[in-house]
């Protein structure tokens, strides 16, 4: 055997006095909202805990959702982000950059993976790598769900990097590769 979950109701005759029931089998329902339950619960344990930056916002750029990785990308407390949109934490030279991504989305209902900055609070830039798509709401509202990756250390990485390849390791100064390569660069300029 198995259990099964029975939802009843029952009434009575009020002129012969017999009750009457019906019991219907609600096993699967109540399975089924057991299931999205758990996965809503997944989903939210992933979306507080994971470092990784996730906003949700209208398709105005204004936030609805933000996760706390995303806070601290950006500096702001929750309350203080819910008040901004994307536009307000996007430096202005982006503005080509992020039409054309929004086209992208447009048309084929995803954006990225793309590079920019985002303004801290305290006025810095901190590069980001962002991907994202539309999503549905309830009554066919468009929404757009983004990741952002904080990608600071990334950056410092390939200053390091490149410092390292075109300088030498003793000094600190250009080496040859690099010398020759300005001068290079130099003379066609001139010539």
């Amino acid at each position: 055997g198995s259990y099964r979950i029975l939802s009843w109701s029952s009434s009575v005759d009020s002129e012969t006095g017999i009750r009457y029931g019906c019991a219907t089998d609600i096993t699967e329902r109540k399975l089924t909202e057991n299931k999205f339950r758990l996965a809503e619960d997944k989903y939210h344990a992933m979306f507080e805990t994971s470092q990784v930056g996730m906003a949700l916002c209208k398709m105005d750029g204004s936030l609805i959702e933000v996760n706390q990785g995303y806070l601290d990308i950006i500096g702001y407390s929750n309350e203080e982000a819910l008040k901004l949109s994307y536009w307000d934490i996007t430096p202005k030279e982006y503005e080509t950059q992020e039409a054309k991504q929004l086209q992208l989305m447009n048309d084929t209902g995803r954006y990225g993976p793309y590079e920019k900055e985002y303004i801290h609070k305290d006025g810095t830039h901190i590069p980001v790598l962002l991907n994202g798509s539309v999503v549905k709401g309830t009554a066919d509202e468009k929404y757009i769900w983004s990741t952002v990756h904080n990608i600071t250390e990334l950056k410092r990485a390939d200053e390091r990097l490149s410092f390292q390849a075109s300088h030498d390791s003793l000094t600190g100064l250009v080496n040859r590769r690099e010398f020759e390569r300005r001068t290079e660069r130099l003379l066609s300029t001139v010539i």
